[in-house]
């Protein structure tokens, strides 16, 4: 039963990475990848080995804080999605126990992925971190595990905000947790960056809030038709940003 289960989140997985690959395929192909795309990333890498030996001197006018507003509005990207689809209505709404299985699936996919993009966020904004604002790479280690629960914990929380919260209620109920996010971030930096214990008290907090979340989340019932709504509604937001 449990084998079937994980079948079943697979084949969705799968579909969605197909379904992705063909949006991005009728945008990017061989000619855009030759000519912009292979550039633009020589470019980069070559920039970024040279962030390692000296750091634009423009960065002296951002302070730490507006950099902290970028790691803000990272965490703050991306909502998780619950991967049902429309026929769901019909083989799985009397089985209860296939569509909790699909929920923590793909929970454990969405924090995974958060998992990824973090280290790739936080190997990008290393050399700054390091070089620049005066982090260790052991608070530069706590402080992306800070970043990565907070986003992790956005993500699902926003979700829950859709649940919870109809039509225009969720703009002030967002603009509170987005300001929350932005203050939890600052003090957690600051404390690392002073090497003051304070800061682990923080995270360790934030980690029990994403803990409390996952099992808020997974013990929800009767929301299938509304994560329907919100599976489509993800993915198709690439393919309307790309027609966009």
């Amino acid at each position: 039963m449990t084998a079937g289960k994980l079948k079943l989140f697979r084949h969705r997985l799968v579909s969605e990475w197909a379904y992705q690959y063909s949006v991005w395929k009728t945008v990017v192909d061989w000619t855009i990848a030759l000519y912009i795309v292979l550039p633009f990333s020589a470019l980069f890498i070559n920039a970024y080995i040279g962030w390692w030996s000296q750091i634009p001197a423009g960065l002296n006018y951002i302070p730490l804080n507006v950099f902290l507003l970028i790691v803000l509005l990272f965490a703050w990207s991306g909502t998780l999605r619950i991967f049902v689809e429309e026929a769901d209505q019909i083989f799985l709404l009397q089985r209860t126990a296939w569509i909790k299985s699909l929920i923590k699936y793909s929970i454990a996919y969405f924090i995974g992925s958060a998992l990824l993009v973090t280290l790739l966020f936080g190997l990008a904004a290393a050399p700054f971190l390091l070089r620049h604002y005066g982090f260790t790479v052991y608070s530069l280690l706590w402080l992306g595990f800070s970043a990565f629960i907070l986003k992790a914990s956005i993500g699902i929380l926003k979700q829950l905000i859709e649940f919870r919260f109809p039509g225009w209620k969720r703009v002030p109920v967002k603009m509170v947790l987005l300001a929350a996010s932005g203050f939890y971030l600052q003090i957690t930096a600051v404390c690392l960056l002073n090497q003051q214990p304070f800061s682990y008290i923080l995270i360790f907090l934030l980690l029990i809030v994403l803990i409390l979340l996952i099992c808020r989340r997974t013990s929800l019932k009767g929301t299938l038709l509304s994560d329907i709504a919100m599976g489509q509604a993800a993915k198709m937001k690439l393919t309307n940003i790309l027609l966009g």
